[in-house]
């Protein structure tokens, strides 16, 4: 089963979760959730997001949130626990930035490295 990722916000569809708040029960292929639903995080429609992982599960595959979300070394590093963020600037100490739109948070300790962003850069500076 597929996962489905929000652009705008990154809420993540799971297939083998479906959506049941919205009535749409585990197991609920993408294209069969109906055209009108929209993003319960940020109200954009279907079309706003893309397929980020298609692996098919093994027979025996469970959704066992013990095996779920581990980071590995494949894991992209704004994923990634940082041991130790940078020492806080003369500016003060680093502050957390949430978007008014779709809820996103920026910390400014861990940066956006998936976007050349280093950790410790300040949002004034993005």
């Amino acid at each position: 089963m597929a996962l489905w990722e929000c652009i705008v916000c990154g809420l993540i569809y799971d297939e083998s979760e479906g959506w049941p708040d919205d009535g749409i029960p585990a197991g609920t292929r993408w294209e069969d959730v109906p055209e009108d639903w929209l993003c319960p995080d940020c109200g954009v429609g279907k079309q706003d997001f893309e397929c980020i992982d298609d692996t098919p599960l093994p027979a025996s595959a469970t959704t066992n949130q013990d095996d779920v979300a581990k980071p590995t070394d494949d894991t992209p590093i704004s994923q990634q626990a940082i041991a130790e963020p940078p020492a806080a600037s003369a500016q003060g100490p680093w502050q957390k930035w949430e978007c008014i739109v779709c809820g996103l948070i920026y910390d400014e300790a861990l940066g956006w490295p998936d976007d050349g962003i280093p950790a410790g850069t300040r949002w004034a500076d993005v």
